[in-house]
């Protein structure tokens, strides 16, 4: 096994964790911080819009942003960009996509964080567009 594998498996998900939590917690305000602490034996992160939504005909007293979670063998990265917000998730970022909303993460450097970031910022500004926060 070469030096660069052998530091990516050994790379632990906290350190990733912390990362992308530093990236999440940059965006409150105007974001408010959900639950966060732990989830079972598992840290996470949230962040919400604390103004209250009309979604469809439903009213909610938040909506949900993203979120962070410490999980075995990756850190779960959940975010969706609303529908017709323009956010563009780069290539890279995309290919982590597991399902509709979860990203699983297993190692970062300072590209990946810049995209996550990137989408993130396009998803703040979809929000303020819409009036959500």
């Amino acid at each position: 096994m070469s030096a660069k594998a052998a530091s990516a498996k050994s790379a632990p998900q906290s350190s990733v964790y912390e990362e992308i939590e530093a990236i999440l917690r940059r965006f409150s305000p105007p974001f408010v911080s959900g639950a966060g602490g732990k989830v079972g034996s598992k840290r996470h992160f949230d962040l919400v819009s604390k103004k209250t939504v009309v979604v469809g005909r439903q009213e909610r007293p938040e909506i949900w942003f993203a979120s962070v979670i410490e999980q075995k063998g990756y850190t779960g990265f959940y975010y969706v960009p609303p529908k017709g917000s323009g956010v563009k998730i780069s290539p890279r970022l995309q290919k982590l996509l597991k399902g509709t909303s979860c990203f699983h993460v297993k190692e970062v450097d300072q590209e990946l964080l810049a995209e996550i970031k990137s989408a993130l910022e396009g998803g703040v500004k979809h929000y303020q567009r819409e009036g959500m926060i």
